[in-house]
């Protein structure tokens, strides 16, 4: 491992006495090209909201005119009076390096229009075999006299060339505090090395810069749901080894006694006849049939030969690595669904109501219960949070409340059952708490279509708290559509306009309802207060910095048409990034690609069009007298032909 460069110390203010709020975003978009899209889809909606006012600020802020870029619009939308800084740093972006260096296509929504409202910085996956995966952006709205605006950037913070080449990790420095952004690798298994490195590593930077003085703010998908509540009931994790050390007690849970009884019996026939097979699965829509694989094994104490346990998978390796589960760790820990399936289908006992009741509280035996990941990567997140301090802001706010995910799978439409998992996470330093803003007045978390729960809840604050709650705010009470299973795929679910919009109206300190259609993350949110700056703080201009702003590096082709010496010529309306006026825009600039791309070909032509004749155009100024230097040429070609 590298030696660890120190971070710089904290910077000392001499503050003024009023506040200035600053609003932070994390989101896993699931690619930013593809919500672009979505949003460009959803331009009424957008074009149509208009920010309500709010008792900082009589007269609502200026929204972006109609024909600005949607995700500008987007993100302008998620800004509040109240907090002017707004940061939004984005996961799982997928965009590569050259990409980001083009001045067309999709990075002229993404990064290039934003130059002058919003600060963008990024850390693409620059690893060979994973281009185009990954990849995490902050957006910052600000301006430097404001508290939270960024004064440097280091797109490869961790110190560890082969972490650091992933794009899963990006570090903003705000004077008041940095915020390391993270899209942590979800890899388990055998494949996990990679996370728990990447875990240890990223722990050990954010306690560098605390060790200096700074204060450190941590966002993003961790890909770790850090307790049983933040996992849904079916998901989560029974610690068998510990429920099996239990004596039995007078008036236990029933799933406890038969868990007892009967799982050492239900592991070993599982172990000793299980087998691998394939099986034909047909789609009840479609009418499709798939090849799938699936475990089966002899139940115990029955004549049937066997049964099949758990879901068809589409790989038969899954299937293996399942039978070697019960191998390897027979009473290790095991998900609620598949050790429902494995007392019913093997043991032939199937839990009713009240016992199913009992195994989802896992409040009443809240020790045998654990999220849905492994205790080596929940003890990570109990090690940011108990060991160095670190504080949930979610559950600071709402320490009790249920079924609030983050995530879900879309593949099975999981969403609109609201089975799901909290893995996105804002995590402040313990030295941040009093800056924190926490729920504030007419807020709370989000119940879905508020008139329709007003109408049937008399106490909505303990309402917000309750699973019910918690899906009707994930399915805005039922207006999500699932996407249909023929393959049309989300386009042909669209979300209705009113939740469009009613993800913007309150300022939710918590989770952002996103539609269904825009990711399979939903955003969450945290503010914070500080005292003004004294005096404004400009962004660096070093290497580092300059590494996270790829799309304003371009300086090879674009700095030699924007220079001095080109005023006044067809090229004078290219801007120094890249970017072509659209009242002043020339022949050549609207022919010749002016971004950056793989291979050397920058500026290349479209395959309709060779490069020698775009010079010949009769449209660009064409020069009275050669210049000297190709009088030199052609005396070298005469030289050549004498030869």
């Amino acid at each position: 491992m590298q030696a660890t460069s120190s971070p710089a110390a904290a910077p000392s203010d001499s503050a003024s006495a009023s506040q200035s709020g600053v609003k932070i975003i994390s989101w896993n978009v699931a690619g930013l090209k593809s919500l672009t899209q979505v949003l460009k889809r959803h331009q009424p909606e957008l074009n149509s909201y208009s920010a309500p006012a709010s008792p900082a600020s009589p007269s609502p802020p200026s929204l972006c005119p109609s024909s600005a870029p949607p995700l500008e619009k987007y993100f302008t939308h998620h800004t509040s009076p109240s907090h002017p800084t707004t940061i939004i740093a984005l996961q799982e972006v997928k965009i590569q390096l050259p990409n980001l260096k083009s001045t067309v296509g999709p990075a002229a929504d993404i990064a290039f229009k934003f130059t002058e409202t919003w600060s963008c910085f990024f850390s693409p996956c620059k690893k060979s075999d994973q281009l185009g995966f990954n990849g995490v952006a902050t957006y910052v709205k600000s301006t430097p006299s404001l508290p939270g605006s960024v004064i440097s950037a280091d797109a490869s913070p961790l110190k560890d060339p082969e972490l650091d080449s992933l794009g899963r990790c990006l570090l903003t420095d705000h004077s008041e505090f940095v915020l390391f952004n993270i899209y942590a690798p979800c890899a388990s298994g055998a494949s996990g090395g990679i996370k728990r490195r990447f875990h240890d590593r990223l722990r050990e930077r954010i306690n560098d810069y605390r060790k200096n003085g700074r204060k450190v703010v941590l966002v993003g998908d961790f890909n770790v749901s850090h307790k049983a509540v933040d996992t849904h009931p079916l998901y989560r994790s029974v610690d068998l080894k510990l429920v099996l050390s239990e004596k039995v007690k007078e008036g236990e849970d029933r799933w406890v006694a038969d868990v007892k009884k009967l799982w050492r019996e239900v592991v070993g026939r599982v172990v000793e006849t299980g087998e691998v097979v394939q099986q034909t699965t047909t789609n009840s829509k479609t009418g499709e049939k798939h090849e799938k694989w699936r475990l089966r094994c002899r139940p115990l104490g029955s004549d049937i030969s066997h049964v099949m346990l758990f879901t068809p998978e589409k790989d038969r390796e899954n299937c293996e690595n399942l039978h070697n589960q019960f191998s390897l760790s027979p009473l290790g820990s095991c998900h609620v669904d598949m050790m429902v399936d494995l007392i019913k289908n093997v043991a032939g006992i199937e839990w009713d109501e009240a016992a199913l009741k009992e195994l989802f509280d896992w409040k009443r035996n809240p020790e045998f219960f654990l999220s849905k990941h492994t205790k080596k990567f929940s003890k990570w997140m109990d090690a940011l949070t108990e060991d160095d301090g670190m504080v949930d802001t979610f559950r600071a706010m709402h320490p009790d409340a249920e079924g609030r995910f983050t995530c879900f799978n879309q593949y099975t439409n999981r969403r609109y059952e609201n089975e799901g998992a909290r893995i996105d996470y804002i995590l402040i330093d313990d030295s941040l708490k009093g800056n924190f803003a926490g729920v504030e007045e007419g807020e709370g978390l989000s119940c879905g279509n508020e008139k329709a729960i007003s109408a049937v809840v008399e106490d909505r604050g303990a309402y917000a708290d309750t699973f019910e709650a918690a899906t009707a705010a994930a399915t805005f009470s039922g207006a999500f559509v699932a996407a249909p299973f023929n393959g049309a795929g989300m386009g042909s679910s669209q979300p209705p306009a009113k939740a469009i919009v009613d993800q913007f109206e309150k300022s939710r300190s918590g989770i952002i309802y996103t539609p269904p259609t825009f990711s399979d993350h939903l955003a969450v949110v945290a503010k914070l207060y500080f005292q003004e700056r004294a005096e404004e703080r400009s962004l660096a201009s070093d290497k580092a910095t300059k590494a996270c702003q790829p799309h304003k590096t371009q300086k090879s082709l674009t700095g030699f048409f924007s220079s001095g010496a080109n005023k006044g010529s067809a090229f004078s309306s290219i801007g120094e990034a890249g970017g072509v006026s659209k009242k002043k825009r020339s022949p050549i600039a609207a022919t010749v690609g002016l971004g950056g791309s793989s291979g050397g070909k920058r500026g290349l032509p479209s395959s309709s069009q060779s490069s020698s004749n775009i010079f010949k155009s009769s449209n660009i100024p064409q020069a009275s007298k050669k210049p000297k230097k190709q009088d030199f040429f052609n005396a070298m070609k005469a030289k050549k032909s004498k030869i």
